[in-house]
């Protein structure tokens, strides 16, 4: 082949060869080779050269020889591998040698093979962050803990407690629907209930037998210490041990016992059993089944009901015993 052999429309494609994904360096060309202006058939000496200028310039990575390459129909393919270093972002320009002939001008390399640089570490830019994708599966529940172990847990109402068998410490929190609740304080049987603003039950209550014996505070400030099935059920009432005991008024107070109620303003029940404080400011200092029911009233103890009334007059205080 003479060398006014030439190849017409030398970079006709010019892609990455075998993939990206591979990480490799190689590019194949496809070219036409003309011979007197017609299309060429056979086998040719090829060589490629790459450099960093257009003309001059200096050789980038080897010689690609190819020693009798096929033509057919004036079209041929080969894979050119230059090595990683060649194509660094830099420009680059091929020089086609035929059967020792140098063609001119050289070819500028382009897009594809440049893009390998970004494998030798010289990347680019970072691109915009995307957006936010969507919450992934939960994941599993983790293992159940051993029978004895117990951790402080957030209730459904939004209280924290600590539970250990039928004991638990209970604390409201801001979190809690009603935020006056935040301020309650339950400790005691599992069953015990602070409903009110600022309730406090410390100790008591019981289960047995299947069934609960639990002490209930749903007046604001309401207090229950110790005893069981216990109830103090308006604002400032308390209830001091016993059990089944009801304060059931403005600061009515019980202070032991059982079966007494204190259902009067400031009301009163000291001790006993099924003592009844029924009206204002009445106490009750023992006994049984003993009534305070009128204002002011008192009742001191003995066996049998007693209903004392005591009104302030002009004449002084009048008192009636039964």
């Amino acid at each position: 082949m003479s060398p006014c052999q030439k190849i017409m429309a030398l970079l006709v494609t010019l892609t990455l060869a075998p993939a990206l994904w591979a990480q490799s360096s190689g590019i194949t060309y496809h070219g036409r080779l003309q011979q007197a202006g017609e299309p060429f058939s056979g086998t040719a000496n090829l060589q490629f050269v790459l450099f960093d200028a257009p003309t001059g310039g200096s050789q980038v990575g080897p010689t690609e020889t190819r020693i009798g390459w096929p033509v057919a129909a004036g079209l041929f393919e080969i894979d050119l591998d230059f090595g990683d270093a060649a194509f660094d972002g830099s420009p680059r320009f091929l020089e086609i040698l035929v059967n020792g002939a140098p063609l001119t001008p050289r070819q500028a390399v382009r897009a594809a093979p440049v893009a390998l640089y970004p494998l030798n570490g010289n990347r680019g830019p970072a691109g915009p962050t995307g957006p936010q994708g969507p919450a992934g599966p939960a994941g599993p529940q983790g293992p159940e803990g051993p029978a004895w172990a117990s951790l402080f847990t957030v209730e459904a109402g939004g209280s924290i407690a600590y539970e250990t068998g039928e004991s638990v410490i209970s604390f409201g929190t801001p979190a809690m629907p009603n935020p006056d609740l935040a301020n309650s304080l339950v400790i005691g049987n599992e069953t015990n209930e602070a409903s009110g603003a600022g309730a406090v039950v410390v100790g008591g209550g019981q289960t047995s037998g299947g069934d609960s014996f639990p002490h209930v505070t749903s007046g604001v400030n309401s207090t229950e210490v110790g005893g069981a099935s216990n109830v103090a059920s308006i604002d400032f009432s308390s209830v001091f041990g016993g059990s089944s005991n009801s304060a059931s008024d403005f600061g009515a107070t019980i202070l032991g016992g059982a079966g007494h109620t204190a259902d009067g303003v400031l009301s009163v029940v000291i001790g006993g059993l099924a003592n009844s404080a029924a009206n204002s400011n009445a106490v009750v200092a023992g006994g049984t089944m003993k009534a305070a029911d009128t204002d002011n009233s008192p009742a001191l103890g003995g066996e049998r009901p007693m209903s004392i009334t005591t009104l302030n007059s002009n004449d002084g205080h009048r008192s009636q015993g039964l």
